[in-house]
């Protein structure tokens, strides 16, 4: 694989496949996808490690790596997507995600307009754990940028994510796909009834509070 190429990570259902589908292929790995918390990556003295000495779907980094970009989305809706999957793409992504307990769900949720009478998924941490073991990490050996979902098709954050991966030749082409092909979320927590809003609110506070507090586009500190 050609060394300098970006790795691109998410929670899942944040609109990674989206923009590997926009981005031209040689700046980043295709074969490359994972949804594994930063953890997942260190040994038990919390140093980086290699990929390849654990076993699993997500998590094969390329040792060429040298950027990554995570890719996050109000979790408020990522909660929905994931939760009105099917029960078995439900449970699959939930291991991806290294979540424990996991959340079984008999009936998917409806991607609008119905409850949330299940009270294990308000209990679901996941999204949290993933994004703060990304933002806390200060042994990976390359340059982490965040970037929200909802801001991809901003003009500032196009050019952000185009001078990041290095895109020279294909920019404009990259510009014009990104946002001819950027749509608003089908799974949109404001279709909920106002008290599901609350408890989605309620439960996502302290990580809401913390991605709110981030610029749209934000390059960690190595």
């Amino acid at each position: 694989m050609k060394e300098g190429r970006t790795v691109i990570v998410g929670p899942g259902c944040s609109g990674t496949r989206f923009l590997k589908r926009v981005m031209p292929e040689q700046y980043w790995y295709p074969n490359v996808s994972t949804h594994a918390p930063a953890s997942y990556y260190h040994d038990d003295e919390g140093r980086w490690t290699p990929a390849s000495f654990r076993s699993g779907h997500a998590g094969k980094l390329p040792s060429t790596a040298d950027r990554i970009i995570l890719l996050y989305a109000d979790p408020r809706n990522v909660l929905i997507s994931l939760f009105s999957k099917s029960k078995s793409a439900c449970m699959g992504h939930q291991k991806l995600l290294k979540a424990a307990p996991l959340i079984k769900v008999e009936k998917p949720l409806s991607r609008s307009k119905l409850e949330i009478n299940n009270e294990k998924i308000l209990e679901f941490r996941a999204l949290h754990y993933f994004f703060n073991t990304w933002l806390e990490t200060d042994t990976a050996p390359f340059k982490m940028a965040f970037v929200k979902y909802e801001t991809l098709h901003t003009p500032e954050v196009m050019t952000a994510i185009a001078d990041f991966v290095g895109i020279v030749e294909k920019r404009s082409a990259f510009y014009e796909k990104l946002k001819a092909s950027h749509r608003p979320r089908k799974s949109d927590y404001r279709k909920y009834p106002p008290s599901d809003q609350e408890k989605l609110d309620h439960m996502f506070e302290d990580l809401l509070e913390t991605q709110n507090n981030l610029p749209p586009f934000w390059i960690k500190d190595q």
